[in-house]
């Protein structure tokens, strides 16, 4: 069982991060470095567990991107990752994708203010926040059924950037509306490109509910802090640019690493909002299924992926709640459909991991050809299609003990029992009741 068994020579940790990580260091009058930023996370999630400071830090980079390479003692490799989201000159679709939930009237009204604006800046959209700011000072104006000056729409973007942007008291009390935009294919501010969005939307005339519908839903996704995140340079506001995925999964196949998305850490350190974690796992996803089928489409061969998503209820939870919530979760079925369909012939695979089957989406209890049931509460097997033979023993299964149920199964299901742990992970709880 345990032959050619061994720990890897490297891991790759793929990490969130968001407008508080810079905003924390500035605070503390310490601009926060990516090698600085590496350190800290490693301190905090590697150190307690490898027991070893690493042997210093590399910076590596590929089309805007960065990652932070370290060997720990014992000639282990450690590449972390930092992860962000950019949609300066992605389109419509692509944003609109970022926010499940959006209702066909505001996902369209979005997509004609959006071309407009691209059309005029040479398919560039700019950061969201620009988009957020001159939206919400449209919305003022059909809200109050008046005219609002130029003041009011630089405010308004103030109080966006001031917000989300980081280390805003680096420009010592400036406007950040006239900062320049780094990127954009000409001269512009981010407070001319808010202008430019502000005017958009009102001369397509929108109706004022479905204006709001869509302020909310981008009120949301700046909420994360990790979409477009503007970073103050001397030249003005870059936007960090987001890893692609194939380089990701590339690098780590060359190296015979796991990757990791870890969606624990930024929450834990209250790096994050309640939805960063999923629009993370959504957008990893989303991006791995697109480069896989590009990838095909021009007949190139990409190493095999497997993607485990624990605690698979938080990101994919039933259709509930008020009308949006469920709106975004049927939408997320639907990619989650897609993907499942598509990865099997384009070499990705999807594994689904949880205790609660009650509260994950049917659509993964449907799509999953195999389901492995270890030790449940009888509460929770309504969801799951058990003979009748095993399902009152399911209760009180015993340690490392399963029923598979599985179509290339003649009988429909097995019992078995797997090794001992590998990596030092036992349930503590059958040791209750003991000295």
């Amino acid at each position: 069982v345990y032959r050619g068994v061994g720990p890897p020579r490297a891991l790759h940790v793929v990490v969130p991060v968001t407008v508080e990580d810079f905003s924390q260091a500035a605070s503390s009058g310490r601009p926060l470095t990516w090698e600085a930023w590496a350190r800290r996370y490693y301190e905090a999630s590697i150190l307690p567990l490898a027991g070893v400071e690493p042997d210093g830090w590399a910076a590596l980079s590929r089309g805007g991107s960065v990652a932070l390479e370290a060997e720990v003692p014992a000639g282990f490799r450690l590449r972390l990752i930092p992860y962000a989201i950019e949609t300066t000159w992605a389109d419509t679709d692509t944003l609109a994708g970022l926010m499940p939930g959006l209702t066909p009237f505001a996902r369209e009204l979005l997509r004609r203010i959006r071309e407009r604006v691209r059309r005029g800046f040479e398919g560039y959209a700019g950061p969201v926040h620009a988009l957020y700011a001159g939206l919400q000072v449209a919305l003022q104006r059909l809200q109050q059924r008046r005219h609002t000056g130029g003041e009011e729409l630089e405010e308004s973007l103030e109080r966006v950037l001031e917000r989300y942007s980081v280390d805003a008291g680096s420009q010592g009390g400036g406007k950040l509306s006239g900062t320049p935009l780094v990127g954009a294919p000409r001269a512009m501010s981010v407070g001319d490109l808010a202008e430019a969005y502000m005017k958009a939307a009102l001369e397509v005339h929108p109706h004022r509910g479905t204006l709001e519908a869509l302020v909310r839903r981008l009120g949301g996704l700046v909420d994360t802090g990790m979409v477009d995140l503007p970073l103050l340079t001397p030249e003005g506001i870059a936007v960090v640019g987001e890893p692609g995925w194939e380089w990701i999964v590339e690098a780590a196949a060359d190296d015979g690493a796991p990757v990791v998305l870890d969606l624990r850490w930024p929450a834990e350190v209250g790096l994050s909002s309640v939805e960063a974690p999923r629009l993370a796992a959504y957008r990893m996803l989303e991006r791995l299924i697109a480069w896989k089928h590009r990838s095909w489409a021009r007949r190139r061969p990409t190493p095999s992926v497997v993607v485990v998503v624990d605690e698979a209820h938080q990101f994919f939870p039933q259709e509930k709640g008020p009308s949006e919530e469920r709106e975004a979760s049927r939408q997320v079925a639907g990619m989650i459909a897609r993907i499942a369909r598509l990865g099997r012939a384009r070499g990705l695979g999807l594994v689904f991991s949880t205790h609660s089957p009650r509260d994950l989406h049917d659509i993964i209890l449907q799509l999953a050809n195999t389901k492995i049931i270890l030790r449940m509460d009888k509460t929770q097997l309504d969801q799951v299609d058990l003979p009748a033979e095993v399902r009152q023993y399911v209760p009180r299964l015993r340690d490392r003990t399963m029923v598979i149920l599985s179509h290339a199964y003649k009988e429909d299901y097995i019992v078995a029992k797997t090794s001992l742990p590998l990596v030092m992970h036992y349930d503590h709880s059958a040791l209750s009741g003991a000295g």
